[in-house]
């Protein structure tokens, strides 16, 4: 969905000037943005890790002038918390100290980081596409999603170690030895980046469709 009506004047200002193709370069921000939050899971306590990236969340949109994304950030949270419960007896690592609960935090601040930065990637190369049919879009962001699931996964796993030692009896996925977990896991995994579109895509409809009845009345 573009740029919404319920935006901030602020925020309309810097969209406005951010669809030419000089706004293309805030992708390679995010791009950073993704790549130093991986690379810092490896030297760090992971909880920790992802607790901070997700707490720097705002002023680094606040900064590239894209706080109406905070309705993306918490869809992201949302799915992610209900991922987590859901799955919650399949979660169990070393260094992971964070609960709430029985609640495992890490994957819950992994897979909120992991949606959102798909986000905000396809936010700043929506111009390009923006006049192609919903099903197009979908299929560009899960592409997106599913890239940066696979290389994440397998740096995380391969590189830094960490691993779920609850399902770690399971096979990987072929070719790159990641994400060993059931079937129906890894199944999931990569509907999460559709899901998570169309649930943005209908909570942004929704945000529309409210204040322009607001306006109305």
């Amino acid at each position: 969905m573009d740029f919404p009506e319920y935006f901030s004047e602020n925020d309309r200002k810097m969209n406005k000037s951010n669809q030419t193709p000089g706004y293309n370069r805030i992708v390679y921000l995010d791009i950073i943005f993704f790549v130093v939050g991986i690379l810092l899971i490896g030297m760090f306590n992971y909880d920790y890790v992802m607790l901070l990236v997700l707490l720097i969340i705002y002023p680094y949109l606040k900064l590239t002038g894209r706080l109406w994304l905070f309705v993306a950030l918490g869809v992201a949270i949302f799915l992610s918390a209900i991922w987590g419960y859901i799955a919650v007896d399949h979660y169990e690592y070393s260094l992971s100290g964070l609960k709430i609960g029985i609640l495992n935090l890490y994957p819950v601040f992994f897979w909120t980081y992991g949606l959102f930065i798909v986000k905000l990637i396809y936010s700043g190369i929506l111009p390009l596409f923006k006049d192609k049919k919903l099903l197009f879009k979908m299929l560009i962001f899960s592409s997106i999603f599913w890239v940066g699931l696979i290389v994440a996964e397998f740096v995380v796993y391969h590189i830094f170690k960490v691993k779920n030692l609850a399902t770690s009896g399971n096979s990987g996925l072929p070719f790159i030895d990641a994400i060993h977990a059931p079937v129906w896991m890894q199944i999931t995994y990569f509907m999460m980046g559709p899901v998570y579109f169309i649930f943005i895509e209908i909570t942004e409809w929704k945000i529309l469709k409210l204040n322009y009845l607001r306006k109305k009345w």
